[in-house]
């Protein structure tokens, strides 16, 4: 029942079912105004306005009779209801690692990043003490140890001329910073030095006038591994009776991809999904229901492939990867470490034509207020590559002979399937028609 006029219902959700059969949606008195819904991300907030008088508020979680998809199920982490006629018949305390300081408060806030609430009924958190650390949302510091070569990070600028071209290696702390720099014993941050620009992931040279790694013209190759010290190479074309298929092979993680974006959820300590270099990885820090992904727009040509490595190190968290297109979404639960699970796992599925976005998350949940320091230092998942062919905008790394029943032209991106009535040659060079006698019903024979 809703007193007054000012009033609204308030929760955050995540879904993960079967694409476009199973449903999540929300109903203020049989209306719905939540419409329904399959799959989200990560932890989404919805509000609704209420208006005087009673009011029944119905969660449905409704299914289709035949597949399951994802983890066939939704969540709901927070409930409010504002306006009630009903009202506590006391205060709630604050608990510890939360604060407010607020006459009238609805909720408590978490203690920012270096602060803590060690007892209940804070108004506000205390700092840190010098040479200890808190995560958000913590009830203690924790001591900050000597700095190790796992506590920095390092960028490259770009390449840039004159040849043989060059770019500056810099260093920087991972954020949150948990370490003392200023211990005795802490490895220092190594100075900022110049290098020589590196090799380009396959498929992939670097342009005579910029200096940056651009992808093989159509029809041409190179498989990344003739390259001198400079780190140029040429491309060569295909000839006839094979493809240049274009393909990300991405391994060199210096800087983010085209199209690509991150982000985080929750408990968050560190933005979002950071490079490392050689891999790229969810970050560390994090507290307990915390959401942080990572998201790749690609286009495909022609069906093909992805092909990606994980390493999975945490305790109650799981990766999760998904699609999402115009022709057709995926959606699942990768990995469930209830555990550790310190292992790389390689994963293939196949990818239709046209536009699809790729979703990565970690989620991290936790039984406790507060996740120990070991899990909030160490729990994190890697990718170590990401692979994609017959993709716009990749480069390829080698020639592809076409099958039989289809051809292609010197300096061609993909083979072309005979029609009805035709067959290729054995060099798949020309489609020629089937002889007297003979026939062939459907392309690509």
């Amino acid at each position: 029942s809703i007193l007054g006029s000012i009033a609204h219902v308030h929760f955050t959700y995540r879904v993960d079912a079967e694409r476009n059969y199973d449903f999540f949606y929300f109903e203020v008195d049989g209306v719905m105004v939540l419409p329904k819904t399959s799959f989200t991300l990560t932890y989404v907030d919805f509000r609704a306005n209420l208006t005087a008088g009673y009011h029944t508020l119905r969660w449905i979680y409704a299914k289709d009779g035949s597949l399951s998809g994802g983890e066939d199920a939704a969540f709901i982490d927070m409930i409010e209801v504002s306006g009630t006629r009903f009202a506590d018949d006391a205060c709630t305390p604050c608990q510890k690692g939360t604060s407010t300081a607020k006459y009238g408060s609805e909720r408590c806030d978490d203690c920012p990043l270096n602060t803590y609430a060690n007892s209940e009924n804070m108004t506000s958190c205390k700092p840190c003490p010098t040479g200890t650390y808190s995560f958000e949302g913590s009830a203690s510091c924790l001591p900050r140890l000597a700095c190790t070569e796992n506590d920095f990070d390092f960028n490259h600028t770009r390449c840039e001329g004159p040849r043989p071209g060059t770019q500056l290696l810099q260093y920087h702390w991972l954020e949150p910073i948990i370490c003392d720099p200023s211990n005795p014993a802490s490895v220092p941050l190594p100075a900022s030095q110049p290098l020589a620009c590196g090799p380009c992931d396959s498929g992939f040279h670097r342009n005579e006038r910029t200096y940056q790694c651009v992808a093989c013209d159509s029809g041409s190759y190179t498989d990344g591994k003739g390259q001198g010290n400079d780190g140029f190479t040429t491309c060569t074309p295909c000839g006839a009776g094979q493809a240049a298929i274009k393909e990300f092979n991405i391994t060199n993680f210096d800087a983010w991809m085209a199209n690509s974006d991150s982000g985080c959820a929750g408990k968050c300590g560190s933005r979002g999904w950071r490079l490392r270099g050689d891999f790229i990885d969810s970050g560390v820090g994090h507290g307990l229901n915390v959401d942080v992904w990572f998201s790749f727009d690609v286009e495909l040509y022609q069906p093909g492939t992805l092909s990606f490595q994980y390493f999975l190190n945490c305790s109650l968290c799981k990766l999760t990867f998904s699609t999402e297109g115009p022709h057709g979404n995926l959606n699942g639960s990768i990995a469930n470490a209830y555990g550790i699970l310190a292992k790389n796992v390689d994963v293939t599925l196949d990818l239709p034509i046209g536009p699809t976005t790729l979703f990565f998350n970690f989620n991290k949940q936790s039984t406790t207020f507060d996740s120990t320091e070991e899990s909030r230092r160490n729990d994190l998942v890697r990718l170590n590559y990401i692979f994609v062919d017959g993709v716009q905008g990749g480069g390829a790394s080698s020639c592809t002979p076409c099958s039989q029943g289809s051809v292609a032209n010197q300096g061609a991106d993909m083979c072309t399937n005979c029609t009805a009535g035709y067959q290729s040659n054995a060099q798949s060079t020309n489609c020629v028609a089937c002889p007297p006698g003979q026939f062939s019903s459907v392309s690509g024979v």
